[in-house]
């Protein structure tokens, strides 16, 4: 039992490793759809973002072009002023602002509250002339640049938004002034979201966010919250290169634990606006990995019912089989005594006889009877009875080879056969036998009881006409003898 039991752990064992391996590669499989997934998103937001700050551009020259062509003074403008209205009005504009060279607002148009979007510096002189981004990009004469810029305070925008700048020349290369267009971070949401509506949802805790490339500063952090006032964030957090753990899927993935809410993400990195930014796009792994989980549990539960079952059954099973030997073993043994009973006797008895014909060997049968059993059994009961039989029994299993074979044919009556060995070795035998018991005090129910036994002997030759029923009734008419010539005594065929 030991050994089956050792086996079915080391069956269990391997159920349980093969289970494990075929869950890991479940997670591989699933993390490489998942970066998949996360790099058809990241693509197609990289190709939304460049139409959007084309289109920016596109828009921006357009009112460039205007303001070369009628003049950049407050008359010709307030004549424009509808055109800035119609600018505004499309999804990915919220503010357009004309400056003069000087950089002072001679033009202004804006769906959101002005005093959320422009800086309290800005607003008090109405002119950029002193913002250090815009004194940056005027003086070196850039022809157009995008940036982010922060708005905390102002919900309404998102807590920021994105500056387009245009500078505007003349046809001779002399600067005329600029157009700045700013888009809210609840614009950006708004049209994020209209692309996760077709499909590209990331699911809860899904995140896409721009950063700073120098400084790893987030720029705009949206989240698929489904509702996208909802979803837009912008932080002054970095999130540190230290943070970023290298996976086996390239190395532009990642792994990375949010500094913002602590979530722990795969994300894909791609370089954006000519590498000024970098885009993360990037799925919870506790959402992607939350079903997997759940088959895991589920997988260890069930993993831990069949390793019970599989026990119970091995439990039942040498239950079953110790049966059955126990029954196969009552079905050829005397139960009193445990020595064969006359079923296995007659199948044992016939092999020896096989044997002994094909190597031309003797074998004897010792046929013995209890003197006085019945006298035993009125005076000290059948249970000193049942002791004495017992004894004999175990007295013939110490006095007999291996290869012998004891049997109890009922009540008192015991037969031995003796395999190669003639009548005058089965005396020997007999004799250690009668001895043993003779000089044997037997304790019943505190009471000392001695007995004694007869003996006859038969011995059976190759290849002669005697089969075994007669060689046995040679051996019982002996005994008869050993009991009329006064029991306790061995008595030989003649």
């Amino acid at each position: 039992m030991t050994a089956k039991r050792a086996l079915l752990v080391m069956v269990m064992l391997l159920q349980g490793c093969g289970a494990a391996g075929y869950l890991l590669l479940e997670h591989g499989w699933i993390e490489e759809a998942v970066v998949q997934s996360l790099k058809n998103v990241s693509s197609m937001h990289l190709r939304s973002f460049e139409q959007l700050e084309t289109t920016l551009d596109y828009q921006l020259a357009l009112l460039g072009e205007v303001v070369r062509t009628t003049g950049v003074n407050e008359d010709s403008l307030r004549e424009r002023k509808l055109l800035l209205g119609d600018e505004t009005q499309h999804r990915w504009l919220d503010t357009v602002a004309v400056l003069d060279p000087t950089g002072k607002i001679i033009a202004l148009d804006s769906d959101v509250p002005v005093a959320s979007v422009l800086p309290p510096t800005v607003l008090s002189s109405y002119s950029f002339k002193d913002a250090p981004q815009y004194r940056f990009i005027y003086d070196r004469k850039v022809r157009s640049a995008s940036f982010f810029v922060s708005r905390q305070f102002a919900a309404e925008l998102g807590g920021g938004g994105m500056v387009t700048y245009r500078l505007i020349k003349s046809p001779d290369g002399n600067s005329l002034g600029s157009v700045i267009g700013f888009t809210s971070l609840h614009s950006l949401s708004v049209m994020l979201n209209a692309d996760a509506a077709r499909g590209f949802n990331l699911g809860k805790d899904g995140v896409l966010a721009i950063l700073d490339y120098r400084t790893n500063e987030v720029l705009y952090r949206y989240t698929y919250a489904g509702d996208p006032a909802e979803g837009h964030q912008a932080e002054v957090q970095a999130i540190s290169r230290a943070s970023f753990q290298d996976s086996r899927y390239g190395s532009d993935v990642k792994f990375y634990r949010s500094p913002i809410d602590g979530t722990e993400r795969l994300a894909v990195l791609a370089p954006l606006h000519n590498t000024q930014w970098l885009q993360l796009v990037a799925q919870s792994k506790d959402v992607y990995l939350a079903k997997w989980r759940v088959q895991v549990a589920f997988s260890v539960v069930v993993f831990a019912c069949l390793c019970v079952m599989q026990w119970l059954v091995l439990g039942v099973f040498h239950q079953n089989q110790r049966q059955r030997k126990a029954l196969k073993y009552d079905a050829l043994h005397d139960l009193m005594t445990g020595l064969a009973n006359r079923r296995k006797f007659f199948s044992w008895i016939k092999e020896i006889q096989h044997q002994s014909d094909r190597y031309l060997q003797s074998w004897s049968v010792l046929a013995l009877d209890v003197d006085h059993f019945k006298q035993v059994n009125d005076t000290y009961g059948h249970d000193a009875g049942d002791v004495v039989l017992r004894t004999l029994a175990d007295i013939l299993r110490a006095s007999v080879r291996d290869c012998d074979i004891a049997a109890r044919f009922g009540g008192e009556e015991f037969v031995v056969v003796l395999p190669q060995t003639t009548q005058q070795g089965a005396v020997v035998v007999a004799e250690r036998i009668r001895q043993s018991l003779a000089q044997k005090v037997i304790i019943a129910n505190e009471q000392e009881i001695r007995c004694t036994i007869s003996i006859g002997i038969a011995e059976y030759r190759p290849h002669t006409d005697l089969d075994i029923d007669q060689v046995l009734k040679q051996a019982d008419g002996a005994l008869y003898r050993a009991k009329a010539a006064g029991r306790n005594r061995v008595e030989l065929n003649e």
